[in-house]
């Protein structure tokens, strides 16, 4: 296809839809940089028929590859044009010459990493004049240096210490030519299990809820998340803010501490990657809806409805309870199965000797089959999941009573299709604030910082029950 010049479109290189199946290529075309709409565009022609489960898009320049985007149940009709264009939110890149460089990201790898930036000391390569001429100076204080590590279930996580050669390009005074960047590599292998990059997602997940749970109050820089050493996942929003600039715990860049809880990290990584594919575990598990739910709570563009954000946060609290009360729910309705059914059958036949006394839709309310009953009584409330979830986690639930009482009131109504409680919302809010710190306008986005309110609560209940959850080793 022969590239066409328009105005405000920068070209990239020759575009490719790859089937991630046969590894073939089965589209080709162009693509640009659309600099009006800060839009990655590409125009396609299909090569071949078909419907395709997984497609990557790769853009290719001289050395290097990029892919932005997958599509799946993709289907095709050969000869026909197709011209995309979407915002760039993350991209795989990796270096290559040749055309067959095209299927590295579909190769298999022993490791993956993830980069942050962080603090462990001045590390720098200085350079000095004097009257007899320059010297230089190369000062390393954290050079690779293993902090912690921890195995679950065949499945390691590792964090070192280490450093990145950063080469100013022009001199600058008082900057010297060459710098050590601090960071902390957090490092995963798995014994029986590969990783593709299907799991960078999932990697990320568990990393984001690790950082919710251990340091929420501490902003993360991610430099680049890795599988092996080819392929690099770029996100173009790489920053894990902190909840709060004003909490006095609060630090612009992480360092090293003595409990980096890699133990966690290694669960976290487990759960979300779930390679024994067990339904409690991974992303679309109950629990693991929760946790989606609290990550995009924390780290997405909030909604402008605020009332929807609140909502995201209610059910991550039903989904987690109910996951965690369910089988001891089950345990309970077992011993209890026999004596309940014949409860129902007393209260049926009493309301059958009084049947012709009673208005048909009462009658047709109350005298449902003998199993529809006891459906319903066996189906636990939202408050009892919790009773029994926040018990085994050793949480008082006393602390979160009235706030827990008007969320199920709402979370009620919301069910049935009532609306909103204003009360309910009146409280929430009354006590959040609009973040209004100048010298962060322009560096983090704005938002409602949640303190002091029920809202702050709630987060921080599914905080304590998230690390709770992964404390307790039976659980996953």
């Amino acid at each position: 296809m022969k590239y066409k010049n328009r105005r405000n479109n920068l070209y990239i290189g020759k575009a490719f839809y790859l089937d991630t199946e046969s590894k073939e290529i089965i589209a080709s075309g162009y693509g640009q940089f659309d600099m009006a709409n800060s839009k990655l565009t590409a125009s396609i022609t299909f090569l071949t028929s078909g419907k395709f489960d997984k497609v990557l898009i790769i853009i290719k320049s001289r050395n290097d590859c990029i892919a932005p985007f997958v599509f799946y149940n993709k289907t095709l009709i050969q000869g026909a044009p197709e011209n995309i264009a979407y915002n760039i939110r993350a991209y795989l890149h990796w270096q290559s010459t040749k055309m067959d460089g095209l299927t590295i990201p579909l190769r298999k790898y022993s490791s993956a990493h993830i980069t942050t930036l962080a603090q462990h000391a001045p590390d720098n390569l200085g350079f000095q004049s004097h009257a007899a001429g320059m010297s230089s100076q190369l000062i390393k204080r954290a050079v690779s240096t293993k902090l912690d590590s921890s195995i679950h279930c065949g499945v390691r996580a590792s964090i070192f210490a280490g450093y990145a050669t950063k080469i100013n390009s022009s001199q600058v005074r008082g900057e010297p030519p060459i710098q050590l960047e601090s960071q902390l590599r957090y490092s995963f292998t798995c014994q029986k299990y590969s990783f593709s990059f299907n799991n960078l997602g999932n990697i990320l997940l568990a990393f984001q809820l690790y950082w919710i749970s251990f340091f929420d109050s501490i902003d993360c820089t991610i430099d680049s998340i890795q599988l092996g050493d080819d392929v690099c996942l770029y996100l173009a929003n790489p920053h894990l803010y902190a909840l709060s600039t004003s909490s006095p715990s609060y630090r612009s860049i992480p360092r090293i501490q003595s409990q980096m809880h890699a133990d966690n990290l290694a669960k976290m990584v487990y759960f979300f990657l779930n390679p024994g594919h067990h339904k409690k575990l991974g992303s679309s598990s109950k629990i693991g809806l929760a946790f989606s739910r609290l990550i995009d709570y924390r780290f997405r563009n909030s909604s402008n409805a605020v009332h929807m954000n609140i909502t995201s946060l209610i059910f991550a609290l039903q989904s987690f309870a109910e996951a965690i009360a369910e089988r001891e729910i089950r345990r309970q309705n077992r011993s209890a199965k026999q004596q309940t059914i014949h409860n129902i059958q007393k209260v049926l036949a009493a309301i059958k000797s009084i049947e012709s006394e009673l208005a048909d839709d009462v009658r047709d309310f109350y005298l449902r089959p003998e199993k529809d009953i006891y459906k319903l009584i066996a189906r636990p409330t939202f408050m009892q999941s919790l009773q029994i979830a926040l018990a085994k986690f050793n949480i008082d639930i006393a602390d979160y009573q009235p706030m827990l009482k008007s969320i199920d009131s709402a979370r009620r109504q919301i069910v049935h299709s009532e609306g909103y409680s204003v009360e309910f919302l009146l409280n929430l809010l009354t006590y959040t604030i609009v973040q209004m710190e100048s010298d962060n306008k322009l560096s983090r986005p704005g938002g409602i910082i949640r303190k002091d309110s029920d809202v702050d609560k709630l987060y921080q209940l599914l905080r304590r029950m998230t690390v709770r959850y992964f404390n307790s080793a039976s659980e996953i």
